[in-house]
């Protein structure tokens, strides 16, 4: 594949697919195999860390797919909880020190914190 040689080349470490499920939610039968079988040779790029990212519903994948299984990991990242608790101080925190590196026009305001 066109992309298999594209990520090697630039040596690149992490592909993230955002809202992968999407991809494969409405495949089934053959179509779905041709699709697990791209991400199984995405996987066997040397050094590249494939990231599918999106619902809950992306635990299934495994269960549909014994070679997928096996070279899996899961991580769980919870959903903000912005009730004046310690998610809201951090994602403040970060808030504010992105905003050190961006340019913003005239008149906009710091993050109130």
């Amino acid at each position: 594949m066109a992309i298999e040689n594209v990520l090697r080349e630039r040596r690149t470490k992490i592909l993230v697919i955002d809202e992968s499920l999407k991809m494969l939610r409405v495949l089934t039968g053959k179509s779905l195999g041709i699709h697990f079988d791209a991400l199984q040779s995405l996987s066997d790029i040397p050094g590249l860390t494939l990231v599918l990212a999106g619902s809950y519903d992306l635990l299934e994948i495994p269960t549909l797919n014994g070679q997928i299984a096996r070279r899996s990991n899961t991580a769980h990242y919870s959903r903000y909880q912005l009730d004046g608790g310690e998610d809201q101080r951090q994602f403040q925190q970060v808030l504010t020190k992105f905003m050190e590196y961006c340019v913003f026009p005239a008149g906009v305001r710091e993050p109130v914190g």
